[in-house]
This record gives C-alpha cells, sequence and structure tokens, in this order.
C-alpha cells in the first residue's frame, strides 16, 4: 500500500472526490492527477481544498502513516508542533519520510 495524504484521509471521511473536485473548481479527473502527483496543487486549489475539508493548508498535502499507538492510520492534526493521532489521540505519528522502510 502507498503513502496516503492527509487529504485523501479526510475523503475517506464521507467526502467524495467528486464533492471536493466541484469545491475546489475542477474536474474529477483533474483532482484524480493532482492526488496522483501528475498534476500541481496550485496555492489557490490547496487553500480551498483546505477550506472545505476543514484542515490546514500546511497539513493538506502531508503524508501519514500507522499510528505507533493504535495502529490505526487516523489522520494527524499537529498541537504545538506535536503530531497527534486523531483516532487515539495518542502522541507520536510521523510523516511517511521519517519511517525507517
Amino acid at each position: 500500500m502507498g503513502t496516503k495524504l492527509r487529504i485523501e484521509w479526510e475523503l475517506e471521511q464521507g467526502r467524495t472526490r467528486s464533492w471536493l473536485a466541484r469545491e475546489i473548481g475542477v474536474s474529477g479527473s483533474q483532482l484524480t492527477r493532482m492526488l496522483n502527483g501528475e498534476r500541481r496543487w496550485t496555492d489557490e486549489r490547496k487553500a480551498r481544498a483546505a477550506v472545505a475539508l476543514s484542515v490546514p493548508v500546511a497539513e493538506l498535502l502531508r503524508p501519514v502513516v500507522a499510528c505507533p499507538t493504535c495502529g490505526g492510520d487516523g489522520a494527524l492534526r499537529v498541537d504545538h508542533t506535536v503530531e497527534i493521532c486523531e483516532t487515539c489521540e495518542g502522541v507520536g505519528c510521523v510523516p511517511a519520510d521519517e519511517v525507517d522502510g
């Protein structure tokens, strides 16, 4: 399984890609290409997506990994620079690029 981005985790919580595409003003296929890294996220589109999903822009495209506390893939929220799993509230989730592979 590949790395999941925060935006993808948020979409799994009940929103659809087509809904987000409408919210940020792109087609569904264009959003898919953006999520796959084939198209660039403009600052305006990142801002619109962040507002629509109620997620800080800085966290929107951030990778998430399994929480070492609960094993879930809960999205991270940053609280005073400490990363906290939104599933179990456990501290210690880390970005995928910091995980030994």
